[in-house]
This record gives C-alpha cells, sequence and structure tokens, in this order.
C-alpha cells in the first residue's frame, strides 16, 4: 500500500454480500492485481476470492484481514462479520454434562438390574440392555454437543 493512500475503514456489518464483492473487486483492480495473483499474495483460495467478488458469500473477518493488507481498506473494529464464539465455559459445561449423564446411565442400568431377579435370563437380554443405553447415550450427546 503506497505510503500516501489513506485506507478508508469500513463497517462491513452495514455492508450486504454484493456491496463487499464491488468493493473487494474495485480495490483489487485499482492495485492492478489479478484474482491470482491477489489470492496468492494474501494466502487465500482463488475460489474463495472469486466467490466473495461474485457475491456469492460473506467473507469471514479473517478472509477480510487478509485481504486488506494488500487492498486500500480496512475492517472498522466495530464489524459484526468476526464471528462469535462460544465461550470455554460453554464446553466445560457439555463436558460436565456429558460424564454426567454417563455415571448417571451406569446407575441406572445398575439398578434395574439389580431390581429384577430374573433379568437377565440370558447374554443376549444383557447385551440388548447394554445396546439400548449405550444409544441412548450417544442420542442425549449429540443432544448435549449439537
Amino acid at each position: 500500500m503506497p505510503s500516501s493512500a489513506v485506507p478508508q475503514k469500513i463497517d462491513y456489518s452495514t455492508l450486504d454480500v454484493e456491496q463487499i464483492g464491488e468493493m473487494v473487486k474495485n480495490a483489487r483492480m485499482a492495485k492492478g492485481y489479478t484474482q491470482k495473483e491477489l489470492s496468492d499474495l494474501a494466502g487465500i483460495n482463488l475460489r474463495s476470492l472469486q466467490r466473495i467478488e461474485n457475491a456469492n458469500v460473506k467473507p469471514r473477518s479473517y478472509t477480510l484481514k487478509q485481504l486488506e493488507h494488500f487492498l486500500t481498506f480496512e475492517i472498522a473494529e466495530s464489524s459484526s462479520v468476526v464471528p462469535k464464539r462460544q465461550p470455554k465455559s460453554s464446553n466445560l459445561k457439555k463436558v460436565i454434562l456429558s460424564l454426567g449423564s454417563a455415571i448417571l446411565s451406569i446407575i441406572i442400568a445398575a439398578a434395574f438390574l439389580a431390581q429384577s431377579a430374573t433379568f437377565p435370563e440370558t447374554t443376549f437380554e444383557f447385551l440388548i440392555l447394554i445396546g439400548a443405553f449405550v444409544a441412548f447415550y450417544m442420542l442425549l450427546l449429540l443432544r448435549i454437543w449439537r
């Protein structure tokens, strides 16, 4: 970027994909880069750059940051393009729920087996019980980690 050029700060949260694509394309052409040259310089996939310029996708914040190094625009700090990450505590909650539900499932299965004097009569019935609890637990994990 030439020292005389002052980059304009843009809040991408106010722009739609067409405006962003047009802005990236115009800035690239003003610098005289081909799509291939810019994708190589910025370290992004050529197809990603093409999709941005054709307004097929709204670029991620990381991609825009890579492009801003070689084009004459800057991402405004208030941009909402940055994906919101879940706090680490939510993963901790998921781990606790996963482990707690495993322990609870084992206790329930043991209580069921202790209550019945005749169940399971065969190894097959016991394996079916284990399979049912494993299936239930897997569905529960899918629900927790979704």
